[in-house]
């Protein structure tokens, strides 16, 4: 179920609205740059627009989704599923109008508990969201090709542990593009449980091939 609290800021008070049709946990939903309509989707791989509190569906979407974004054009929205694909969805005919397949996905055992969240550019032109530890992958929207995979942290990367200790890795918990698509920041945290837990801020240049690092705040 789906549950929204409508106007509480300006009347002071809750009225809750719950929306009822996904059989299974939402994985995602999004709303509509400067509108009350609502995108959703979940494990039974269906996209629905609430519009009044009518549902709209998009079914076969071809996994379960996970993400559902949408940039800041309108007319278009971005799902991310679990097998590891991404679909841009076109508001104006209804239907998938691209997918973008075998996206880099991080190991179940080294998955955090603070993941970054799926970030798109408003330009449209590149889709940037998070992959293996420290890295985030670059897809090109226009060209319907994967761009480039940005090194944030700068680690070597491995799944084993250290004499059955489970390794500790920089991690990416949160990034956000500017709306020129220009920017890149992103926050990184490496916290081993036993030290002082380390944070870094980073601002990123967009150049032809992806992002170069231009501040680092430690």
């Amino acid at each position: 179920r789906i549950c929204l609290l409508n106007d509480w800021i300006v009347k002071g008070c809750v009225e809750v609205e719950v929306q009822h049709w996904h059989a299974n946990q939402v994985g995602g939903m999004g709303f509509a740059p400067r509108s009350d309509v609502l995108f959703s989707g979940g494990a039974e791989s269906v996209l629905v627009k609430w519009l009044d509190g009518q549902p709209q569906f998009l079914p076969r979407i071809g996994g379960g989704i996970q993400h559902v974004l949408c940039p800041e054009s309108g007319d278009i929205v971005v799902l991310v599923t679990e097998d590891t694909a991404l679909h841009i969805v076109s508001l104006n005919t209804w239907s998938i109008k691209f997918k973008l397949c075998n996206i880099l996905k991080r190991p179940h055992e080294i998955r955090s508990k603070t993941r970054a969240t799926t970030e798109i550019a408003s330009t449209e032109s590149d889709v940037v969201f998070s992959s293996t530890p420290g890295n985030l992958q670059v897809f090109d929207v226009e060209k319907r090709e994967h761009k480039t995979i940005l090194d944030i942290t700068n680690q070597n990367q491995s799944t084993g542990h250290s004499r059955n200790k489970k390794l500790s890795y920089i991690d990416i918990t949160h990034f956000k593009i500017s709306c020129d698509g220009e920017w890149l920041v992103t926050v990184e945290r490496r916290d081993d449980g036993f030290v002082s837990p380390e944070n870094r801020l980073k601002f990123w240049r967009r150049k032809e091939t992806g992002y170069t690092i231009k501040t680092c705040v430690d």
